[in-house]
């Protein structure tokens, strides 16, 4: 077996050969110097103990021996293992170097993008954020707009309530003048059918006393022409009566002709200004503008009030020319109020 300098090593039998010869010259130069021949068993015991020594130098080198193999066989496999984990180490280096490259390319394409992302994001942050100033001034203005609309629309709220309530009082005083006409116009149909009863009966009294005197005339008209001769006059009565008479039916037919129509007129007229009256009030009375005005646009808010406005106006000419036609023509007015 060779050791680790290369040279041969020797056997243990044959070193403890070696060191028995060394040891028994050494040993025979110093007895034949030191001792006389006579003590052979100082040799012996000497000899005993080298051999003793011998053994146990022989089991020390086995030992040695034996602990040399295992830490050459340690040796050997540490040293494969360490050449292993070096080219274990150097592959690992290149991945390592391999990675470190791939990471610092996707660093920097992470921060390119990165930074593009922030850049965009801070185009948009600002783009958003001058809309929504521009919006905020934007309803700041419509804002301070509708304020000023408002107070305007509440001024002309008042506004219109006040005429509303000054055309309510109105209506009112039309309503008690109106009243106050009809109790009159009451009385004067009261007066007036009185004056027609005594009309009818003066009428008839006439339609007798006529008959009486036409009798009176048949009567007369047997008469001899001696007094028709001296009283010309007296046969020319029954052709004046007769004439008067016609005339008289031609009057009372054609008065009676102009009271139906003047009747039928009035009614007519009276009853369309009741049914516009009538329509004008409900219109008036269905919408509260005030109730309205808060759900309303500004637009429809002005057609309201021009639509309010258009109605007062045809409701106070109504009354005005109801009241006008009640001062004009009391009894036909009265007499189609009670049909109506």
């Amino acid at each position: 077996m060779l050791n680790r300098s290369g040279s041969k090593r020797l056997s243990t039998s044959a070193l403890a050969s070696q060191l028995h010869r060394h040891g028994s010259r050494r040993n025979s130069q110093s007895s034949d110097e030191m001792y006389p021949v006579d003590i052979p068993m100082s040799i012996e015991d000497d000899v005993m103990d080298l051999n003793q020594k011998v053994q146990e130098l022989q089991q020390q080198v086995a030992t040695l021996t034996d602990h040399q193999v295992n830490t050459d066989h340690r040796y050997n496999k540490v040293k494969q293992e360490n050449a292993a984990l070096q080219n274990k180490i150097h592959s690992l280096e290149e991945q390592l170097r391999e990675l470190e490259i791939r990471s610092e390319d996707r660093i920097e394409t992470e921060q390119q993008k990165f930074k593009e992302i922030m850049s965009r994001c801070e185009r948009e942050s600002k783009l958003e954020a001058e809309y929504y100033a521009n919006k905020l001034a934007s309803l700041q203005n419509d804002h301070m707009q509708l304020t000023e609309e408002c107070l305007k629309l509440k001024d002309v709220i008042e506004r219109l309530k006040q005429e509303k309530q000054e055309l309510q009082n109105q209506l009112n005083e039309c309503t008690t003048e109106l009243m106050n006409l009809r109790e009159d116009n009451l009385r004067l149909q009261e007066g007036i059918r009185r004056e027609r009863e005594e009309f009818a009966t003066e009428r008839e009294n006439n339609n007798k006393l006529l008959e009486e005197l036409t009798r009176e005339l048949e009567k007369h008209s047997d008469m001899s022409s001696e007094s028709r001769l001296r009283s010309p006059s007296l046969l020319e009565l029954p052709a004046q009566y007769r004439e008067l008479q016609q005339e008289l039916r031609k009057v009372k037919d054609e008065n009676k002709l102009i009271l139906e129509t003047n009747e039928e007129l009035s009614a007519q007229l009276l009853a369309s200004s009741l049914q516009e009256g009538r329509s004008l009030v409900n219109q008036g009375t269905a919408i509260s503008l005030a109730d309205e005005f808060e759900t309303l646009t500004k637009d429809e808010m002005m057609n309201a009030l021009r639509e309010q406005k258009e109605v007062n106006a045809k409701l106070k000419a109504y009354i005005d020319g109801i009241l006008l036609n009640i001062l004009e023509n009391h009894p036909q007015l009265l007499e189609v109020k009670n049909t109506v």
